[in-house]
């Protein structure tokens, strides 16, 4: 069967312009589209870029009483550590250092210590950036004694926490040692409790340069104060080991 002439020609057409259209379309140029106007940077001079930045953060000091009304013992609140970091940040940001190098030791020594009183904080924020700025972080005495707290009794004796006067620091950690290098030594048949072995356990802690008169005075003075740390030690024991 056979479609009429006209209704063929009109398909025939139809098709046509739909393939002219198509190839139109296809032979037409990509749309050009404009670039973006070229970004201009302002780029300030580097002193005056290091002015800038320093002045993004206020001189910031240690308050002298406490900000939050909560009673001590405790660590200092959270606006009290903004204060605090902020303080150490511009301190050493002012010499050139980068305070960030030392923000888990500002958190273990300042943030998360139970301190028994506002001086107390000032006194342990101001020895700690002291240590920094002198490069003597390694001599900051252990934890236990930062805290201030009373150490575990020895050998049924009650035992007070190191001073933080580096001096009497010092004497404290020879008294105390002395007394664990004793002790020891008397579990251990044919062991004498020897100097060498209190420098030992001195430099642990990180006190260094300790001399045999040192060693000798801080004996001495904590033997006739009574020390708790000395008791059950006898006189002789004590001379025993300042021979070795």
């Amino acid at each position: 069967m056979f479609l009429p002439y006209e209704e063929a020609l009109s398909g025939i057409l139809e098709k046509a312009n739909e393939i002219v259209s198509r190839e139109t379309l296809r032979r037409r140029p990509p749309r050009v589209v404009a670039p973006p106007p070229p970004r201009i940077i302002h780029r300030v001079p580097e002193e005056e870029e290091m002015r800038f930045m320093v002045a993004r953060i206020p001189p910031e000091h240690v308050p002298e009483e406490p900000l939050s009304p909560l009673p001590f013992a405790r660590a200092p609140s959270s606006e009290e550590k903004k204060v605090l970091w902020d303080a150490f940040v511009y301190h050493f940001q002012e010499k050139g250092m980068n305070a960030w190098d030392y923000r888990k030791l500002f958190e273990e020594r300042i943030w998360n210590i139970t301190f028994k009183d506002w001086d107390t904080v000032k006194k342990k924020y101001d020895y700690l950036v002291d240590a920094v700025q002198k490069g003597e972080v390694r001599q900051l005495p252990p934890l236990f004694v930062w805290r201030g707290l009373p150490l575990p009794a020895l050998m049924g004796t009650e035992a007070s926490a190191w001073r933080t006067d580096r001096e009497e620091q010092k004497a404290d950690a020879i008294v105390h040692y002395t007394s664990v290098v004793i002790r020891n030594a008397r579990n251990k048949i044919g062991v004498v409790p020897r100097i060498d072995d209190l420098r030992e356990k001195l430099e642990q802690a990180g006190i260094l340069e300790v001399t045999h008169a040192d060693i000798n005075e801080a004996i001495t003075a904590a033997y006739e104060r009574k020390d708790s740390w000395f008791a059950g030690i006898t006189l002789e024991e004590l001379n025993t080991f300042l021979e070795t």
